[in-house]
């Protein structure tokens, strides 16, 4: 018995017995031999103690044991990574019983392989059981593809979860942003008249502040659900992260020792500088809250080619040229129990009011929005390692548009058709175009609205028109009107976090709810003069 001392003499008793009856078997026939030896499977026979007292070649192939190092040892003791996997099987075969089971074994060299084990039992002349006799079938490609069969779903049903996740994000971001949008309106039109010394004027002012949060909440939402305008253009990512390394030391504290390494050909990504920037942020922040007492972050970028696919941490990455950025921190790491919800939205573990859980959320849908993938490897007591892969990108970089000076808030006198059919939300736009000097004319549905332009298409200066509407949605009032007056100014508008993508796509002006007086005054007035979104 393996890991028992045994008195020689009962070793050399034992040696003796398992060489006379591994003998007996070969000499019953020797045609057993010549079969035993020829098959493709390893063969093994042992007695009813589950002593090993014949092997052939193929299992010493199998195992990577000699035969002599298998003839007496304990199957279970030697071969099963579990033990009781053989054992249990026991009283079929001495019932006279065959059964077929797998099993992990463990081989000479400390490796792990799995077999398909059919054990029968194993009869003297005189047909009593005295043993059993079993073969091993390969199996590890097999279970090398059902392991891989099955992660492949997981992560399908993992891309599926976070797809209706985001689904439901965009839904209530939309609902949640018409709702806003009545409170932030209505309460900028009483401060607007409100005097200094009125003291309502600090109440107003506490709603627009409380709604500028909730704002900021459904922005991250937007983000997730990956339905927020991009500006893009190619990046030097190299320049990007340098200046970010350089500032993170002021936020990020001093117990905390900011380390950033970039390969010198560092190659450009497309992307949205501000969104990248809140990627980097995001992550950063993440890392500190994970090392309270200090620690090491490390940000790292390099170029990646995977010509063939490639995965990390479990996430796959499409064939293709990438640039990664890694943030590493050697905080307190993730438990495996909160581990697949790292990315949900409102997903925590800080205390209450701590956090929001928006960050890492808004992390995957901006990098995802981007093309990306991200991925991260933790365990509890290790610290975290964060991992994007973005595209890299072959064009040259391109500068930052300088955008106009906001100065004062731009009137007009221009008719506008207004289309919403929220009633509150068109109330409140309606009243903040008025007060700007513009002349309205209302609909409450986009074959309303289109009725009414045709009655008097030289009348109306701009159409701007919500984009989720019953009957005819904003996207098909505009591509009606463009068909046929193809020179109207068109604004979109809409709380919809999916409609911001598309509306990029359809090349119109999109202003996204909530929105304040001024941006909506600046939209309007660029819509209205061809300026663009």
């Amino acid at each position: 018995m393996i890991g028992t001392p045994t008195p020689p003499g009962e070793i050399m008793d034992r040696d003796t017995t398992i060489e006379r009856e591994s003998s007996r078997i070969l000499e019953m026939d020797s045609r057993f031999a010549c079969l035993a030896e020829s098959i493709a499977q390893g063969l093994v026979i042992t007695d009813t103690d589950l002593k090993i007292l014949f092997a052939n070649a193929r299992m010493t192939e199998l195992t990577g044991y000699g035969k002599d190092e298998l003839l007496g040892q304990h199957v279970p003791t030697l071969l099963l990574r579990d033990p009781a996997a053989e054992s249990k099987h026991m009283p079929d075969r001495l019932a006279g019983r065959s059964s077929t089971y797998e099993a992990e074994h463990v081989l000479k060299d400390g490796s792990t392989a799995w077999f398909e084990v059919s054990g029968s039992p194993y009869r003297d002349v005189d047909g009593a059981v005295v043993g059993t006799i079993g073969l091993l079938r390969d199996i590890r490609e097999r279970k090398a593809a059902e392991a891989a069969l099955q992660n492949a779903e997981e992560q399908l049903r993992e891309a599926q979860k976070m797809e209706a996740i985001g689904r439901f994000a965009g839904g209530v971001a939309h609902d949640f942003n018409n709702v806003l949008m009545t409170i932030r309106g209505n309460a900028e039109i009483l401060l607007a008249d409100t005097g200094n010394d009125d003291p309502r004027a600090a109440d107003y002012s506490s709603i627009l502040e409380a709604s500028d949060r909730a704002k900021s909440l459904t922005r991250q939402l937007v983000a997730f659900s990956r339905g927020q305008v991009l500006e893009r253009r190619v990046l030097n990512l190299t320049q990007i992260i340098s200046n970010f390394g350089s500032m993170l030391g002021r936020v990020i504290g001093v117990d905390v020792e900011v380390v950033t390494e970039l390969a010198a050909d560092l190659g450009s990504v497309r992307a949205d500088s501000t969104q990248l920037e809140q990627v980097l942020m995001n992550l950063a922040l993440n890392a500190r809250d994970a090392m309270p007492d200090g620690g090491l972050l490390r940000i790292r970028a390099w170029n990646v080619d995977v010509p063939n696919g490639d995965e990390f941490a479990g996430v796959p990455i499409a064939p293709g040229k990438y640039v990664a950025i890694e943030v590493e921190d050697t905080g307190v790491g993730v438990a495996d129990d909160i581990r697949p919800y790292i990315f949900e939205p409102f997903f925590t573990t800080k205390e209450m009011g701590k956090g929001s859980g928006l960050g890492l959320a808004t992390v995957y849908g901006i990098v995802t929005q981007t093309g990306g993938v991200i991925g991260f490897r933790s365990s509890e007591g290790d610290g975290s390692v964060f991992r994007v892969h973005l595209p890299r990108s072959d064009s040259s970089v391109e500068a930052a548009p300088v955008g106009r000076p906001a100065t004062s808030v731009p009137h007009g006198t221009e008719t506008i058709l207004l289309v919403d059919d929220e009633n509150a939300v068109r109330m409140v736009t309606k009243r903040h175009l008025q007060r700007l000097g513009y002349k309205i004319v209302e609909a409450t549905n986009g074959k309303d609205a289109l009725k009414t332009y045709e009655s008097d298409p030289d009348a109306v200066d701009l159409v701007l028109s919500d984009v989720m509407m019953p009957q005819m949605t904003g996207f098909e009032l505009a591509t009606r009107l463009r068909e046929s007056h193809p020179s109207t100014p068109i604004c979109l508008m809409s709380g919809h976090a999916h409609d911001a993508g598309t509306t990029a796509e359809f090349e119109a002006p999109f202003i996204q709810k909530p929105f304040s007086r001024d941006e909506l005054a600046r939209k309007v007035r660029l819509a209205i003069e061809g300026a663009g979104g």
